[in-house]
Order: structure tokens, then C-alpha cells, then sequence
């Protein structure tokens, strides 16, 4: 009796600690949820819910990143937790083999033409966003085995250490391998042609067979004339000044980038459009031309500079116990400012993310099979945690991983079990290509997410902390 009482508490504590941090986001995302409907006075609408976005990636984020690592990380630190950026490359490579073996072996024919939007999707997961809700979330309960005094600022600095390879990955490999090449927008531009001529000739048949009708006095009435084709207003700027303007409109992460299909599609059109008369740009420029593209990408980024900014505190201790170890008022005044700015971005990305997600699936028809769907959420959210899991497990079993800092493991194994990266569909919107497709993948695996991620953080407890009450003495 004794033994089955002490096993029905563990597996309570084992569900406890799974199921909190999810639900924590459920119920926050559910929040948001109901305040963008009408119902409840339809406040999180898409007009606001932009520019929010927008301010969470730009202010709040970077005020959460900042004090992270410029006042807890020093150059030991960034020495040990050499895990993180090593493990984040080897996901994001074995991710991108496994996508392409996809595309190339598994999926059908149809499917084969989205080759690169699968391959970016099984290679590059929100690495920054995801982990750093739940982690956190997971100690700070009391009753979890991981709970320590210090372990919520523990949880985010071991989180936002490891953000700078995702978004790396993200502007520097994801923009320019999704750039369409010059064949490719030439081959997109024929089947849009192609698409357009059998629409106008429907169309067409559709007004002989009503002029039919009017002439044989079906319809007396008089019928309101519609034109054949609409006409669209293109701006007139180049190819580079629509992308900085769509980079205005776009954000870095989740979820202010995943707008509806229908504004996306509209931002796509124009894209395509636009980008017509400058093919020989998109897909033959020059390299100078894509490495200084990539470089103002990198450097326009606001959560990436607060993580260089932060590191290079962190590695010069003068800086440091100037910034941090001294009494002038207004630096601590700056710091308490950036600290309650940091404090609001976990809520709002919540919030914003139930918004999002309460829009649904796009509306407009989408060209990627179920099928594919299926085998890009079975390698994000099967085989690349269990591949990782290994592979941190193998490093635990011979020292190479403190064992004692079981959180720490936990942001190693966490960072391996997310979604596709929003930044994929921001990346083709900008592009104007697969917008519609991207959208699709991504509400299906984020509203999976969600069953998924409660399940490998039961996992992850029972592995890391067994025991009900684990001694966790690794510290920053």
C-alpha cells in the first residue's frame, strides 16, 4: 500500500510538472482568444494586434534579453554552456537532411515543388520564443522537482544564451536559401500566367452562357455588369524598398508575424507583382549583393543586438560591475525600466498567440499535400527530440554535461522539441512565394504543440528528476 500511494504521488507530481507550464499557455492564449472576438469587445483585432507584435519584438524582448546576460553571464559561463549553440547547429543540419530526404523520397510528386519550404521547416524550430515561455513556467512552482530560489532567472538566461544561432539561422541561411532563383521565378510566373488565362477563359465561358440566358428571356431584368479582370494598383518602388517596407510590417517571431491568409496573400501578390520587373535582382544578384543583404538583416534585428549587447557585457567584468555593482541612480533607474519592460513580454506573446491562432487555418486553397503536413510535424515533433534526446543523454552518461544542473539540460532538450519557426512564413511572404502553404504548416503545428509538448515534458521530468525532491545545486 505504502509503495502503490508513493507511486500514485509521484505520477502526480510527474503530471503536475508536465502539465503546468502548458497550461499555463493555454490559458493565457485562451485569454487572448476571447478578447479577439466580438463578443468580448473584439480588442486583440488584427489592427492592433500588428503593431503589438511589433512593439513585443522590438522593446520587450530585447529589455528581457539584455539584463539576462549582461548581469548573470560571464566568459566561464559562455565557455560551459558550449551545448547550446554546438547542440542548436546539429538539430537545425540534421533537420534539414531529414526534410530533404523527405522531399526527395517520401513525399508525393506535388508535393516536390515545395521542397525548399519543407526542408526550412523541419530544419529551423522557434528555438527562442517557446522555450523561453514554458522553461521558466516549469520551476516556478513550489511542488515542481525543479523548483529553486533562483531558477526562473536561471531558466531564461540558459534560454536567451542560446537565441543568437536561431536568429542567425533564420536571416543569414533561411532568406537566401528560400530566395527564389532566377529559373524558379520564371517557372512561378508561368504557372501563375497559366493560371490567370484559364480563370479569364471560366470566366468568359461564364459570361457567353449568361448572355445566353439574358437573350432567351430567362432574365429580363437588368444584370449589374462586373469586369472580367480587377485591376491592380502595384506600388511603384523597387524590389529592395518593398522588402524594407514588408520588413517594417513583419516582426521576427511569434506570433505577430503569422498574420491571416488573406492579408498575407494580399502582401504576396503585390510581392510577386512587383518583383516581376526585378528577377535578374531576386535570383541573380551578385553575392556582395546577398552577404550585405544578409548583414542588414542581422544587424536590424532587435533581439539579436540586445544578445550581442548582452555578451559583451557579460565577458568584460569592468562593464559589468559598472552597469550592475554601482550606486549611480540613474543606471538603476535604467535598469528597473528594462526589468518591468522584460516582465511584460511573456504574457503579451501569449496573449498575441491566441489571438493569432484564433483566426484558424487560411481560408484560401493550399497546394501542400495533408500527407506532407504530417511527416514535417513527425520530424519536428517525433524524431528530432528523440534524436537530441540521445545525444544529450550520451553526454550526461560521460561528464560532458553537469548533471547536477538539470534545468540547464532541460533548455537543451526543450530548444529540440518546438514548432517550426514563424520566421519560415515571414521569410516566404517577403519572398512572395508558398505564403498560403507556410500559413497552413504553421497553425496545424502550433495548435498541435500544444498535446505534444505536454507529453515530452513528462518525459523530460521523469528522466531528469525521478526523484520527488532533486537536489539542484547548478547555479549561474
Amino acid at each position: 500500500g505504502f509503495c502503490l500511494n508513493r507511486f500514485s504521488m509521484n505520477v502526480l507530481l510527474l503530471l503536475q510538472t508536465a502539465a503546468l507550464p502548458v497550461l499555463n499557455v493555454v490559458i493565457v492564449a485562451f485569454i487572448g482568444y476571447l478578447f479577439s472576438r466580438k463578443a468580448f469587445g473584439g480588442v486583440l483585432t488584427e489592427a492592433v494586434t500588428r503593431p503589438l507584435g511589433k512593439l513585443t519584438i522590438r522593446l520587450f524582448l530585447p529589455c528581457l534579453i539584455f539584463p539576462k546576460l549582461a548581469k548573470n553571464v560571464s566568459l566561464t559561463h559562455m565557455l560551459q554552456w558550449w551545448p547550446l549553440p554546438v547542440f542548436s547547429i546539429i538539430v537545425a543540419a540534421f533537420g534539414a537532411l531529414l526534410g530533404a530526404i523527405l522531399s526527395r523520397w517520401v513525399l508525393p510528386k506535388s508535393d516536390r515543388k515545395f521542397t525548399k519550404l519543407v526542408v526550412s521547416c523541419c530544419m529551423q524550430g522557434n528555438t527562442g520564443n517557446m522555450p523561453l515561455v514554458l522553461v521558466p513556467v516549469t520551476c516556478s512552482f513550489p511542488s515542481s522537482p525543479f523548483y529553486a530560489a533562483d531558477c526562473f532567472d536561471r531558466a531564461q538566461t540558459y534560454v536567451v544564451a542560446g537565441m543568437w544561432i536561431g536568429s542567425f539561422t533564420n536571416w543569414a541561411v533561411l532568406w537566401n536559401f528560400l530566395e527564389p532563383t532566377a529559373e524558379e521565378r520564371q517557372q512561378e510566373q508561368t504557372e501563375m500566367s497559366g493560371i490567370d488565362e484559364q480563370n479569364l477563359l471560366t470566366n468568359s465561358q461564364k459570361q457567353q452562357q449568361q448572355l445566353t440566358y439574358n437573350n432567351s428571356g430567362l432574365f429580363d431584368s437588368e444584370q449589374p455588369q462586373t469586369p472580367n479582370t480587377a485591376t491592380v494598383l502595384i506600388p511603384s518602388c523597387s524590389a529592395t524598398q518593398l522588402e524594407e517596407q514588408c520588413t517594417e510590417e513583419q516582426d521576427q517571431s511569434l506570433p505577430d508575424n503569422q498574420h491571416t491568409s488573406e492579408n498575407s496573400l494580399r502582401m504576396s501578390d503585390v510581392a510577386t507583382l512587383t518583383l516581376d520587373a526585378s528577377t535578374t535582382t531576386a535570383g541573380g544578384g551578385s553575392t556582395k549583393a546577398a552577404v550585405l543583404r544578409t548583414i542588414k538583416k542581422l544587424c536590424t534585428q532587435p533581439p539579436l543586438i540586445a544578445i550581442v549587447l548582452g555578451l559583451v557585457v557579460g565577458a568584460v567584468p569592468q562593464l559589468q560591475h559598472f552597469l550592475y555593482a554601482t550606486d549611480y541612480p540613474v543606471l538603476q533607474l535604467i535598469n528597473k525600466i528594462m526589468n518591468n519592460f522584460g516582465s511584460v513580454f511573456l504574457p503579451m506573446i501569449m496573449l498575441l498567440l491566441g489571438a493569432t491562432l484564433g483566426n484558424g487555418p487560411p481560408l484560401t486553397t493550399h497546394a501542400l499535400s495533408y500527407r506532407g503536413l504530417v511527416w514535417i510535424l513527425v520530424i519536428r515533433f517525433v524524431v528530432l527530440p528523440a534524436c537530441n534526446f540521445a545525444a544529450v543523454w550520451w553526454l550526461m552518461q560521460n561528464n560532458l554535461v553537469a548533471k547536477d544542473d538539470v534545468l540547464f539540460t532541460l533548455v537543451l532538450l526543450i530548444n529540440a522539441t518546438t514548432p517550426p519557426a514563424i520566421n519560415v512564413s515571414t521569410i516566404c511572404m517577403l519572398h512572395g512565394r508558398w505564403v498560403t502553404e507556410a500559413g497552413f504548416v504553421m497553425f496545424w503545428a502550433y495548435m498541435l504543440y500544444i498535446p505534444v509538448a505536454t507529453c515530452w515534458m513528462c518525459f523530460y521530468t521523469y528522466v531528469l528528476a525521478g526523484d520527488p525532491n532533486p537536489s539542484l545545486t547548478g547555479a549561474v
